[in-house]
């Protein structure tokens, strides 16, 4: 067993609207859309989250891309949580998060 195998991405379960999905974490090779999600830009940062959540499904349900598409939008807060759960960016300042804070600051300024 190889020092790196400690860190290969582990696949979590979650019920989510009450359907359990396992998803698999993203790796090295989808390093952008992580770069994406945690940018300053609104614009950027959303269409960052949109492909981790596009990617982590098509990784994880390869075979069931056309279902994909049609998740409601009632899940995707929960499928957006859970997804940077799954890829270790939930943590004290997610980039749903960060979005948020700059919002509060220009809102204190403004």
């Amino acid at each position: 067993m190889s020092e790196l195998d400690i860190l290969v991405g582990k696949p979590m379960t979650k019920n989510i609207g009450g359907v359990e999905l396992t998803l698999h974490p993203l790796t090295l090779e989808d390093f952008d859309v992580a770069v994406q999600a945690a940018s300053d830009d609104d614009q950027v940062r959303a269409k960052g989250i949109i492909a981790l959540v596009k990617r982590t499904l098509e990784k994880s349900y390869p075979n069931e891309k056309n279902l994909m598409k049609k998740i409601g939008l009632r899940y995707m807060a929960d499928l957006v949580t859970f997804c940077l759960e799954v890829n270790g960016l939930s943590g004290e300042t997610t980039p749903l998060e960060k979005g948020g804070d700059q919002q509060m600051k220009s809102d204190s300024q403004g």
